[in-house]
């Protein structure tokens, strides 16, 4: 699934993603968007040399409290592709040289900025989409690649994995990074601002 780099990005409009990724659930039970632009896709990652390609769930900028206890919900149903359960945290040394490799490949190698994430899930819907769940403190232990699963189906918690919080054994930076992919491309590339905004709401704001 990683062997190379995601297919070139075409920029999609907020007519076409809404039109096909407008039925998709929450990731998190009463969440919505975040408030902050440092989450939405597209903010700069100036300490990897790249750009958020996804929406991150923090307490309090997407509504609800969001801890290392917070369910992760399937957004639609679909098949599981990647389930994360012999996922080990790196220790400080290994995650910087993660991040000097996601560094010098910015985003154009997803081998690279893979272990970034931490632990993930990744399912495929129809529709030609797919859904990436990162940071994950655990996958919930009955859910197995290839399983058909339906909307809401918790596929594991918020956690830190993957991020210096992970790496130190720190308490803190809880949070989901939700990605979404159409046609193997990152529904977001490219948009500017506003057209991030207006797509997150359609798309994932409150129902």
């Amino acid at each position: 699934m990683l062997a190379g780099a995601w297919p070139p990005a075409r920029q999609l409009t907020t007519d076409e993603v809404t039109a096909r990724a407008g039925n998709l659930i929450s990731p998190i039970a009463g969440a919505r968007p975040s408030t902050r632009y440092t989450h939405w896709p597209g903010a700069p990652r100036d300490y990897r040399n790249g750009t958020h390609l996804g929406l991150d769930y923090y307490t309090g900028y997407s509504g609800p409290a969001i801890t290392e206890h917070t369910p992760v919900l399937a957004v639609a149903e679909g098949w599981v592709i990647r389930a994360d359960h012999g996922y080990r945290e790196p220790t400080p040394q290994q995650r910087a040289v993660f991040l000097d490799q996601a560094r010098r490949a910015g985003d154009d190698d997803p081998v690279a900025v893979d272990p970034l994430h931490g632990r993930q899930v990744w399912v495929l819907h129809s529709g030609g989409l797919m859904t990436r769940y990162s940071h994950l403190s655990s996958v919930s232990s009955s859910l197995n690649v290839g399983d058909r699963i339906e909307a809401g189906t918790v596929l594991g918690k918020v956690g830190n994995s993957g991020t210096n919080a992970g790496a130190t054994r720190a308490g803190y930076d809880y949070h989901l990074h939700f990605e979404l992919y159409i046609d193997w491309c990152p529904a977001w590339a490219g948009m500017s601002q506003a057209d991030v905004v207006a797509s997150l709401g359609a798309v994932l704001g409150p129902r």
